[in-house]
């Protein structure tokens, strides 16, 4: 079950060809525009008339390929037979497809109503939620969910090259959490907005809604606390109750409820005030809002892909400063490939854009700092990698402490 005809088309071929190769369909066939069918086929009638009805299933049992027409039985119940000549098979439908085609493979708008006993459902960051209900829930018994990381993983502008993910199926859960109707044109929108952004103002509002999604998921700092006074309360109360047994190894009853009239009211304030917090913390991020998130962090993939392919053709300056020139050596090749994108991916992150420098100047202490530090840790084992003679230089601000 797919949700695009083009994905539909090409798993019927590749089924038909795998059942054609294991001769699990009939030598002598009937062509239907540019298609083959033969005995053994699974089929759906796509016109309605007399006898058939649109979108029915159907095995062909025999084909008569002189008379141009085939012999069908209907899958589903009732075991219906009926013979389709040539009038019904050259016909088309509106939107000019044949009125017979494979059916291996569904639309998902074509499953509708349809039960089968296994089902492979390829999941689409396009689709809907009410789309991904369906492709879902048409196995009576396994339903196998097939799905891509993201729409586009390679820029097909610059050739092969993947780009990091921080959830990888964040366009699925986008998906599954979004109305059908408002999906297209709510991604649409957002695309076009986010492609005009610069990188600055992707980078602030991905800050952004980061900060929101950790702000709405973060505990009150009171709530440990209050989940310790739960567990004493607890066993005090546990302690009350098995008065006898305790009495044994010294617990005094009276201590036990004097320990509870304290615990009781403190229980009763952290509860509260960890309500208040609850109730004051910011709501977390709204379907359209992660969806933004997750194609902000794809086109700032994009565009540090660019970079680093344009660096790939004439490195520039502070490229070349750390990483020598680029080598042909295919082992060498693959560390200042590394190196050029561990440059980029920093220089983007950090908003550096310090010409001579790879890193920009080294902060001055706090979270910036140490991120500073770990790329140029990184970037100091790629240059020994790369047997580059000169150090990070000093407008870096200061040596990592390692022979390169």
């Amino acid at each position: 079950i797919a949700r695009r005809n083009r994905d539909v088309g090409e798993l019927n071929a590749s089924a038909r060809a795998l059942l054609l190769a294991e001769a699990r369909v009939g030598a002598e066939a009937v062509r239907i525009a540019e298609r083959e069918f033969a005995a053994g086929d699974r089929v759906i009638t796509r016109i309605n008339t007399a006898e058939v009805s649109n979108r029915e299933r159907w095995t062909v049992t025999a084909v008569d390929p002189k008379r141009h027409s085939v012999e069908l039985q209907r899958i589903g119940g009732g075991e219906r037979n009926v013979n389709l000549g040539a009038d019904y098979l050259q016909r088309r439908t509106q939107n000019g497809d044949p009125a017979l085609e494979h059916a291996y493979a569904l639309t998902i708008y074509g499953s509708e109503g349809k039960s089968v006993d296994q089902a492979f459902a390829l999941l689409d960051a396009g689709s809907g939620q009410e789309e991904l209900v369906v492709a879902l829930s048409r196995a009576r018994a396994q339903t196998h969910a097939y799905g891509v990381a993201s729409i586009e993983l390679t820029d097909p502008e610059l050739g092969p090259g993947r780009r990091p993910i921080e959830d990888e199926l964040h366009e699925l859960r986008a998906a599954a959490e979004r109305p059908g109707a408002e999906g297209a044109a709510l991604e649409l929108t957002l695309r076009e907005r986010i492609a005009q952004a610069e990188v600055g103002e992707l980078r602030a509002r991905q800050a952004e809604l980061r900060s929101r999604q950790r702000a709405s998921e973060a505990r009150s700092p009171l709530q440990s606390e209050l989940t310790e006074i739960d567990q004493r309360v607890e066993w005090a109360e546990r302690g009350l109750e098995r008065w006898g047994e305790l009495e044994r190894v010294g617990t005094n009853q009276a201590c036990g409820a004097e320990e509870l009239c304290r615990l009781y009211p403190e229980r009763d304030r952290l509860t509260a005030e960890v309500a208040r917090f609850e109730a004051q913390r910011p709501s977390s991020l709204d379907p359209s809002e992660r969806l933004e998130q997750g194609l902000i962090a794809e086109r700032l993939g994009q565009l540090l892909r660019r970079e680093v392919a344009a660096e790939r053709l004439q490195p520039s300056a502070f490229l070349r400063e750390a990483l020598g020139e680029r080598p042909t050596d295919p082992r060498l090749l693959e560390a200042w490939n590394q190196g050029a994108q561990e440059i980029h991916s920093y220089r983007q992150a950090h908003g550096v854009r310090d010409t001579r420098r790879a890193l920009g100047v080294e902060p001055q202490g706090g979270f910036e700092h140490a991120a500073w530090e770990r790329s140029a840790e990184r970037l100091a084992d790629l240059q020994r990698q790369l047997g580059v003679s000169r150090e990070l230089e000093r407008s870096l601000e200061r040596r990592i402490g390692l022979e390169l």
